[in-house]
């Protein structure tokens, strides 16, 4: 027993699929619902909707000669709701869609999988019950012939006549009876065998769902992770190039603050170069000056010139000078207002030289 070979097929489309779930659905609701006009309520799936009746009649048809619709109620089953493209076809999940994540397509890819796996196990549960009804009805049959042999035992007893023939008959009877409870038995076992693969299908279905399902919540989180990773990246080389900024002014006002220090120790030097060459330009003419007035007999105002001559400055020139005012006469200096006495290279207390009271 098979499903009708078009139905979930690629030869109707998802939408009459749907419209068609609902005439069902409807229909199963207790609604007066025509089905001409409910085609004619949708004339662009009509031709669809029509071959989706058929196919569903025979398959109500189908049950009802199995016996299950007997079992289960007139009323028909409510077709389960298909997916985008049919309740029993498999969609690729990396196909483009427009408006759907890969997330909504994963889900679906999901949902779809287990609808499948329902729908067989119904299948099989309709199956097994099938040939449970088929074993019955044949037990009973069974029995209703065993109920004839008997009959026909009696009559043998008063027509001996056919009682060779009667008797074949009976035991040909009884044969087949047992070949069919054989064969409702094997039936019945092969679908009890089938329901439970399916079943151990539907669990490792169910399992790898769940696999799927850890497997998509470690790459969110994997996916989390590295978003907050990019941004701390982000915020440290923020951080890295607002140093960087900081770093290169500091060096640009060190460079000029260097270059102010370096262009005033220039300057200073410089300055200092300076100071030096013009005490050294007094020496020297200090020394000139001392040489001119010693040459004019003016021994202490030679003295004195040699006198404002620095420490360091007094050289070959500025000892000769001094030696020859050292041997020069006596002579009597007031310009200072008192008098002094040359005699010798003596040195006072107040600072003159090569004089003495």
């Amino acid at each position: 027993m098979t499903l009708p070979s078009r139905y979930g097929s690629s030869e109707y489309s998802a939408e009459a699929e749907v419209l068609f779930a609902e005439y069902v659905r409807r229909r199963a609701g207790g609604e007066e619902l025509d089905f001409e006009a409910y085609c004619a309520a949708h004339p662009d799936h009509a031709d669809e909707l029509d071959g989706l009746h058929a196919d569903w009649d025979n398959l109500h048809g189908l049950l009802g000669r199995m016996g299950v619709l007997g079992g289960l109620g007139d009323a028909a089953p409510e077709l389960p709701t298909p997916g985008p493209a049919g309740p029993f076809v498999e969609e690729d999940p990396e196909a483009p869609q427009e408006g759907v994540t890969p997330a909504e397509r994963l889900a679906a890819a999901r949902a779809r999988a287990r609808l499948r796996m329902a729908v067989l196990v119904v299948c099989s549960v309709v199956l097994a019950v099938s040939l449970g009804f088929v074993a019955r009805r044949e037990a009973r049959a069974a029995e209703r012939l065993a109920d004839q042999n008997r009959q026909l035992e009696g009559e043998v007893l008063a027509r001996d006549e056919r009682l060779v023939d009667l008797e074949a008959s009976r035991l040909a009877a009884a044969e087949l009876a047992t070949a069919e409870t054989a064969r409702a038995e094997r039936l019945a076992r092969e679908a009890l065998e089938t329901a439970r693969r399916n079943q151990e299908l539907a669990q490792a279905a169910a399992d790898a769902a769940r696999v799927a399902d850890e497997e998509s919540d470690r790459a969110d989180a994997a996916l989390r992770e590295a978003d907050a990773a990019l941004r701390r990246a982000e915020e440290e080389t923020a951080r890295a190039v607002e140093a960087a900024r900081v770093a290169a002014e500091d060096r640009l006002r060190a460079d000029r603050e260097q270059a102010r220090a370096e262009e005033a120790a220039k300057r200073t030097e410089e300055l200092e170069r300076s100071r030096e060459l013009d005490r050294r330009r007094a020496g020297a003419a200090q020394v000139a000056l001392a040489a001119e007035r010693l040459e004019n007999g003016d021994s202490a105002g030679a003295r004195r010139a040699l006198d404002g001559v620095d420490d360091d400055l007094r050289n070959f020139a500025w000892r000769h000078l001094a030696a020859r005012i050292a041997d020069a006469p006596r002579f009597i200096d007031k310009s200072e207002g008192s008098e002094v006495l040359a005699v010798g290279a003596w040195r006072l207390a107040n600072g003159n030289w090569f004089s003495m009271l």
